[in-house]
């Protein structure tokens, strides 16, 4: 009798041990399978972190090519302003300094169909540099695309809210430029800055100064309507 129930309490032992043990190697499974899931995701993070890393310095480097490496070139649409019949009683003279003096359309009138206009950006015969026009806009009067925005926006020097819009080619004196077509067209009508950059002619690094122009751009479909302030297609005054 005594053998019976020592046997029955061995049997009761034993699975009790044998349920441990499988509670245990249960235990163990989920212990490696949780640490299996931690090690991908730290793995997962690492990868994560070196891609961004990546993509960082190759959108640095891209950004640094666009703003700094510009490629220089003289405007193609540039003629001697001696050889056309041009009226410039219209347009508005402004000398930064003796070696540097332009003249330009007070106002720009675009083309929505494409972002053309009439600019007649004149650079002065007795003008020591070579000069430039670059037109900026406020941000919140382009269209919102962001990712596109980022590879190609240049901004104002001095504000970072104006975006570069369109630019010209250098031009020499003597030269004027009639027509520019801007890279970006205004959401409407709004305020624009153009600024106007000379460099000297033999070493294009060494700057020969800058300056602003504060204007206007209307933009207007030729066919009757212009956007309004609040870009609202209108009837053109």
């Amino acid at each position: 009798m005594q053998t019976a129930v020592k046997s029955d309490n061995l049997e009761k032992q034993y699975r009790k041990w044998e349920e441990n043990q499988k509670q245990d190697s249960k235990n163990i499974s989920e212990n490696d399978r949780t640490i299996q899931k931690l090690s991908k995701r730290k793995k997962r993070l690492r990868t994560g972190i070196i891609v961004f890393i990546v993509l960082t310095v190759i959108m640095a480097v891209i950004k640094y090519f666009i703003y700094f490496r510009e490629k220089f070139d003289y405007e193609p649409s540039a003629q001697s302003y001696d050889s056309l019949e041009i009226d410039t009683s219209s347009l508005m003279l402004m000398p930064f300094n003796e070696e540097l003096t332009v003249a330009n359309q007070q106002i720009l009138i675009v083309n929505s169909n494409d972002g053309s206009s009439d600019m007649n950006f004149l650079s002065h015969k007795a003008n020591q540099a070579l000069v430039r026009a670059e037109i900026y806009a406020d941000v919140d009067n382009l269209s919102g695309r962001p990712f596109r925005k980022f590879w190609t926006k240049l901004l104002y020097p001095e504000d970072d809210r104006l975006v570069r819009i369109g630019a010209t080619g250098w031009i020499r004196p003597g030269e004027i430029m009639q027509k520019i077509t801007l890279d970006e067209i205004p959401d409407k009508s709004c305020d624009a800055t153009i600024r106007f950059v000379g460099v000297n002619p033999k070493n294009q690094k060494v700057s020969a100064g800058s300056f602003a122009l504060e204007t206007k751009i209307y933009v207007v479909d030729f066919n009757g309507k212009m956007l309004n302030e609040y870009g609202v297609w209108v009837d053109a005054e």
